[in-house]
């Protein structure tokens, strides 16, 4: 596997990170709960650590019939918004799906929390796109395909599109991944900012 998965999910963690450590905060006494974000926000980093040993897999050696489902997590990360409506970080939960046999993937993620831990209500549609198999992971994505949905939180709005570029991959430990980095844009009261992130899943 590349370096060009690793430095956008390098940077986009830690720009959650420096979102995650300046929000959320109580000035209430005593233990507080663990929150969403961070919990989630561990697990994505747990699954990070496992696909940095991962190896890429050539779209010549990908099967060529049957299906596999890649469950993970998706990490979206902009600074641009205005701060009275702007999740600095969003995760979610995520899923792909590849048809083998048709030469296919897409997916989908929702259950949404920011930065603060506010919780948004819609989900993201990870287009269905082809798997290009002449393509070699130290040279290019396998795939590359439309990412769009809404996502809203009381009278926040989120409109978010970009595209989500990735490919296959296998962790030392014989866990099969699919790994995507998205780049879009995200709009929220009439304001739009640039986008950046990352699907991370595993089967």
């Amino acid at each position: 596997m590349t370096a060009k998965y690793f430095s956008p999910i390098a940077t986009s963690m830690l720009l959650a990170l420096s979102a995650c450590n300046s929000g959320g905060g109580s000035d209430t006494d005593g233990p507080l709960a663990p929150r969403v974000f961070d919990t989630r926000l561990e697990s994505f980093l747990e699954d990070e650590a496992l696909v940095d040993t991962a190896e890429g897999i050539s779209g010549a050696d990908l099967p060529v019939s049957g299906s596999a489902r890649y469950d993970g997590s998706i990490l979206l990360t902009q600074d641009e918004l205005s701060p009275e409506f702007r999740p600095g970080a969003l995760i979610g939960r995520a899923s792909m799906t590849a048809d083998f046999a048709a030469s296919r993937i897409g997916g989908r993620a929702d259950s949404f929390v920011d930065e603060a831990d506010r919780a948004y209500d819609g989900s993201l549609t990870i287009a269905p796109t082809d798997i290009d198999r002449q393509r070699h992971p130290e040279d290019d994505f396998s795939f590359e395909g439309p990412i769009a949905g809404t996502l809203t939180h009381g009278t926040t709005r989120l409109e978010i599109e970009g595209t989500h570029r990735g490919g296959f991959a296998t962790a030392e430990d014989g866990t099969e991944t699919a790994i995507s980095i998205v780049d879009g844009t995200m709009t929220s009261g009439g304001n739009t900012a640039s986008m950046g992130g990352v699907i991370l899943t595993k089967d």
